[in-house]
């Protein structure tokens, strides 16, 4: 959310990179961390289909991206509501992060 926020109110060239930095860190951890959980937390009869859900969400996000990408592509600030969508989606997400339980390794972990 803060990288997308940091995006979309950038006035700069220097606080746009600085916001993609900021978002491609968060990203690369969403990327690593995202299968990971599901592959500890998913029973293993299903955790290559919940793997495989997770990839083919990332893919419809990917479409959803380039439609919408499309649709304000005339707009004066399009750009800026396209990259400002990361932001209610940054939250979403730290929302649901509230709602997930902790891993059976974490749990071993802490006794």
């Amino acid at each position: 959310a803060l990288g997308g926020l940091v995006q979309s109110v950038a006035m700069t060239a220097w606080v746009l990179i600085f916001g993609r930095l900021i978002a491609g860190i968060a990203v690369g951890i969403t990327s690593s961390a995202g299968p990971a959980y599901i592959a500890e937390v998913a029973p293993s009869n299903i955790r290559g289909a919940m793997v495989g859900v997770y990839q083919s969400n990332i893919c419809l996000a990917i479409v959803g991206a380039s439609l919408l990408n499309y649709l304000d592509h005339d707009e004066q600030m399009g750009w800026r509501f396209s990259l400002g969508v990361q932001v209610l989606l940054g939250v979403v997400t730290a929302i649901g992060l509230i709602f997930c339980s902790e891993t059976p390794r974490f749990l071993q972990s802490a006794g």
